[in-house]
């Protein structure tokens, strides 16, 4: 399911069925024209997560996180037995908002892929990140490629991926 507006986004969290969720972070909007994501709507809408046992794959793609954020979201991942795939696409994220996502990393034993690709995290953030999954069996794709274009928090190194188990 994609999410229009902050509404349907937590009204599917909470209805107990979806699996499947992809937050239109872009701001292509829906009906009622572009949506405005920033991280004060990301915020309310992790803690919306928090305690959801439905949703499989969460697409959050496009928002403008801040380290509130990224701290609500690793508390909803370390007890979260459910969600197998994160993606984080272009999310503004720095070192400082993967040091705090790799704390709900490290208890999560579920999560299979972790998309961080085009963010602006460097080699600090992506060793700790790696770091925090290595103790999951389950992963399989992290991805970190770094695109100097929505590196909005760091000036990068150089262009890279990396994928790791």
């Amino acid at each position: 399911a994609i999410a229009h507006t902050k509404e349907e986004g937590l009204e599917m969290l909470r209805d107990g069925v979806t699996t499947v969720l992809l937050l239109d972070g872009w701001g292509q909007g829906g009906p009622k024209g572009p949506v405005q994501w920033g991280p004060a709507e990301f915020t309310l809408f992790a803690l919306g997560f928090e305690g959801n046992t439905t949703l499989r794959i969460l697409g959050v793609g496009g928002f403008m996180l801040d380290v509130a954020g990224c701290k609500v979201l690793a508390k909803c991942l370390e007890g979260n037995t459910t969600l197998q795939e994160l993606q984080l696409q272009k999310c503004g994220l720095n070192d400082a908002m993967a040091k705090e996502l790799a704390k709900g990393l490290e208890s999560n034993a579920t999560l299979t892929t972790l998309d961080c690709n085009h963010n602006g995290i460097g080699a600090a953030g992506c060793a700790t990140l790696f770091e925090s999954v290595k103790g999951n069996p389950n992963i399989q794709v992290l991805g970190l490629e770094v695109d100097a274009q929505w590196a909005t928090n760091l000036k990068p190194s150089g262009r890279g991926g990396t994928r790791g188990h």
